[in-house]
């Protein structure tokens, strides 16, 4: 399986949380909306990361 891509240009947001776990394990949380959509998407990035329980 593939993706198509018609080479249009666009401006996006790029949001990313980089850490790791007592354990030594890395996550990462990114998103990229479009900039003109960056205001609907914001909340969503927000809530995963506020959503992170990590055990000890």
């Amino acid at each position: 399986m593939g993706s198509s891509h018609s080479g249009d240009v666009r401006d996006y947001w790029a949001a990313k949380l980089a850490f790791a776990g007592a354990d030594g394990t890395e996550y990462v949380v990114y998103l990229s909306p479009p900039d003109a959509q960056w205001h609907e998407y914001r909340p969503v990035f927000d809530t995963a990361v506020h959503g992170i329980r990590l055990r000890e």
